[in-house]
């Protein structure tokens, strides 16, 4: 019995200094940046969570939340200033998905996309231009056309 119970200690220990020596074992600690980043858009009852991408855009957005605005309609697109200043990423595109998510560089406003805007030609769905896309709403988009002009926006994070 004796002689098993050493030969146990010694595999228990010999596994023990494995995982402290395993390579990847430095890298564990910051996983949690690869979990995918979620903010909760609110106003009135209406509540939607979206999930972020991993970009220069999304992340200095999150950074700066909460936020609150006042919301403006642009057909099926609400937008609102906030006070993050960043440059069109190299993916920054004008014809957007329903339930995107985006940042409009040019007048410095976060934007949700759900349907066709004023500049949109056929169905696609076009911002005013280029938007850098950070962000899909999860559920259905099209709840916020409830939302009017002046409505009080809150996007903050979600746990």
């Amino acid at each position: 019995m004796r002689g098993k119970l050493a030969c146990s200690l010694s595999i228990s220990a010999t596994i023990f200094t494995a995982r402290q020596n395993f390579p990847f074992q430095s890298i564990l600690p910051r996983l949690s940046i690869y979990q995918k980043m979620k903010i909760k858009i609110s106003s009135g009852k209406i509540n939607v969570i979206a999930e972020l991408k991993n970009t220069p855009t999304a992340n200095a957005i999150y950074n700066a939340l909460p936020l609150e605005a006042a919301a403006n309609r642009w057909g099926d697109e609400i937008y609102f200033p906030i006070p993050v200043s960043l440059d069109e990423e190299s993916d920054a595109k004008d014809v957007v998905s329903e339930g995107d998510v985006a940042y409009w560089p040019e007048g410095s406003c976060f934007c949700i996309f759900w349907g066709r805007t004023p500049a949109s030609k056929g169905d696609e769905i076009r911002a005013a231009s280029k938007v850098n896309v950070f962000g899909k709403i999860i559920l259905d988009a099209k709840i916020f056309s409830k939302i009017k002009n002046g409505d009080l926006i809150v996007v903050s994070r979600e746990q």
